[in-house]
């Protein structure tokens, strides 16, 4: 048999199937610990989110049950100190802030709410914070102040809840100062862009009287001087006697009322003529009614 045919029934095969472990099997086989370490890892890891997350929420409401049981300035403190970190600690404070303005403690409330603005930047809480700051400080006349801190509302885009109450704001402050051109800006600016807002009919109103001057405040006329007193004794009037009826009597009264009893009879009896006399009824039937003797 020639070399050709023995090629033709004995072909040479095309490659040659190894039989050992593969590649992801030696892999596995030498990092298996690591591979476990790193399984282990993440559930812990997953698992600590879940109580952290667990927790922080338990935290939260502990502490939104203490602020909705706080009703004065040092129950708020309370909830700020004991919860901090949590959002009911942040409204705490903006509630601290108002009750002590409202108790006549202006400095110590401006205080607690520089301090929520320095600790907390743009949050919510903070940008509330601006808002009642700049208008305690405007209630206060330090309209400076007070106009910084509008303008940095209105700056940012996060506080877009206090531009259309910001710009009202500051166009007051303009019109207060005499800037008549400034103030209808921010009125004007109030109207074109935030028209969805409130305080609509506000911004009008306030447009409509910039360039009006207001009322002059007239005082009120003094009251007249007291009259001095006198030694002399003022004449005093005789009293007034007004005349009273004699009361009626009893008997005269009865006497009236049997007079008319009486009164009301006759007029209802019959006639006398009508009715027969005694001596009519007593007499004997005439002759014409007895027979005769003659008969």
């Amino acid at each position: 048999m020639s070399d050709e045919a023995k090629t033709s029934q004995n072909p040479s095969p095309l490659g040659e199937i190894e039989h050992g472990p593969s590649k992801m099997e030696l892999f596995f086989e030498k990092n298996l610990k690591l591979i476990l370490g790193a399984v282990l890892l993440i559930a812990i890891l997953v698992a600590a989110m879940i109580i952290m997350r667990q927790v922080k929420s338990d935290q939260q409401r502990q502490a939104g049950e203490a602020l909705v049981a706080a009703e004065d300035s040092a129950s708020y403190r309370e909830v700020a100190k004991n919860h901090a970190g949590t959002p009911a600690a942040l409204s705490a404070q903006l509630l601290l802030a108002d009750q002590l303005w409202t108790e006549g403690q202006e400095e110590e409330s401006l205080k607690t709410l520089r301090t929520l603005i320095a600790e907390h930047g743009d949050s919510p809480a903070a940008n509330q914070a601006r808002y009642a700051l700049a208008t305690s400080l405007l209630a206060q006349g330090k309209a400076d102040e007070a106009k910084s801190l509008f303008e940095e509302l209105i700056a940012n885009d996060e506080a877009k809840a206090y531009h259309a109450n910001s710009l009202i704001a500051l166009g007051d402050i303009a019109k207060a100062a005499g800037n008549d051109d400034a103030a209808k800006s921010y009125y004007n600016r109030k109207l074109d862009d935030y028209q969805g807002y409130a305080v609509q009919n506000l911004a009008v109103t306030r447009l409509n009287l910039v360039g009006v001057d207001a009322p002059e405040k007239v005082a009120p006329p003094e009251p007249p001087a007291p009259t001095p007193a006198t030694d002399t004794p003022a004449p005093v009037s005789p009293p007034v006697q007004i005349p009273v009826a004699p009361a009626e009597t009893e008997t005269e009264t009865e006497t009236e009322t049997e007079t008319e009893a009486q009164s009301e009879s006759a007029e209802s009896s019959p006639e006398d003529d009508t009715l027969p006399t005694e001596e009519e009824t007593n007499e004997t039937p005439s002759d014409a009614s007895q027979p005769s003797v003659d008969e």
